[in-house]
């Protein structure tokens, strides 16, 4: 994992408690050796406890807009 990622975890820990989340797992360079903090995208996949399919749009975007936040994403 990627230090970007390691530096923020309480921060993505708190995220995923306030939305619902399951399970969070990153994927794709941010785990490998190639990841650019220029360039380099961060990939998630993502599991919500269950709920309401309108709860779980307001934690989808709700989690979005926090990992956008916290990475500085637009």
């Amino acid at each position: 994992m990627h230090a970007v990622i390691r530096e923020r975890l309480g921060e993505i820990g708190s995220l995923c408690e306030a939305h619902g989340v399951a399970s969070l797992h990153v994927f794709g360079s941010a785990v490998g050796g190639d990841f650019d903090e220029a360039k380099s995208d961060l990939d998630f996949l993502v599991e919500f406890r269950p709920m309401e399919p309108g709860d779980l749009a307001t934690a989808y975007f709700g989690l979005l807009e926090g990992l956008e936040r916290t990475f500085g994403g637009e």
